[in-house]
């Protein structure tokens, strides 16, 4: 048996088929990932560029602080060269050590200052006296270096004590001498923990090693009563004694005894 079977003729009035909406969506979120893949492929790069951009190298070096001015070629000279890195990268740390290994220097700070520029602020060791005539004491009493002489600073000397203990003996007396009018310029130690005291006028007052602000207090009561007026014939005063003191005085062998 002849089967027909019919076509549907084609002509200009035939069109073609369209893509389906859920192909155009999928078209658009594919195109969004690429845009994406392809920003956040570059984004490394363009931080690299951005941030060599900003980390200037460095071409200033300002230096601030309590030093002398003659000073700054020598720390200059400690941060020749300068530990690689530009401004912003640069490990400010490893700036300050060569300069704070400088023996009389205290402290130093360092601060980056964009685009070009560190700021290095140097603090020299605050010396409070002079020191067995070779070296200084700061504040907390530790051995330090000076850059330059310092005049004018009492004069501490020692053979076996600490050099802060020392120290502390002479700014506790000093407080004690100043309402007599005494001026205290210098002390020493020796190897038994005597001390000896030296004033203005090259007056000399011998503590021995304990019970020393009672021992000064008891010389202080015998020069307002006894030896104030007699000041320029006095040597030394001698309180090692359990009771009173001993006055030495000047161009004689003689000694009084005060009690």
């Amino acid at each position: 048996m002849n089967r027909r079977v019919r076509s549907r003729p084609s002509g200009s009035g035939a069109t073609r088929p369209t893509k389906r909406p859920e192909t155009r969506a999928a078209l658009a979120r594919w195109a969004r990932h690429l845009g994406l893949g392809l920003m956040i492929a570059t984004l490394p790069l363009a931080v690299f560029k951005g941030w060599t951009w900003l980390d200037k190298p460095v071409a200033e070096v300002v230096l601030t602080g309590e030093f002398p001015p003659e000073a700054s070629s020598e720390i200059l000279g400690q941060l020749k060269p300068l530990p690689a890195g530009g401004v912003l990268s640069l490990d400010l740390e490893s700036v300050a050590a060569p300069v704070e290994s400088l023996d009389w220097v205290e402290q130093v700070r360092v601060k980056r200052h964009w685009p070009d520029r560190l700021t290095i602020q140097v603090q020299q060791h605050r010396a409070v006296a002079r020191w067995n005539d070779s070296a200084y004491l700061n504040t907390a009493g530790e051995v330090v270096a000076s850059w330059d002489e310092q005049p004018g600073l009492p004069r501490l000397y020692s053979t076996g004590a600490q050099a802060d203990r020392i120290l502390q003996h002479y700014l506790l007396l000093e407080r004690a001498l100043d309402p007599a009018g005494l001026q205290l310029v210098g002390a020493s130690m020796d190897g038994n923990d005597n001390l000896s005291l030296s004033l203005v006028g090259s007056l000399q007052i011998e503590l021995g090693n304990r019970d020393l602000l009672p021992r000064l207090q008891r010389v202080l009561a015998v020069w307002k009563s006894e030896l104030s007026e007699r000041a320029a014939r006095v040597e030394v005063i001698d309180a090692r004694y359990a009771t009173g003191v001993a006055v030495r005085w000047k161009n004689t062998d003689s000694a009084l005894a005060q009690r």
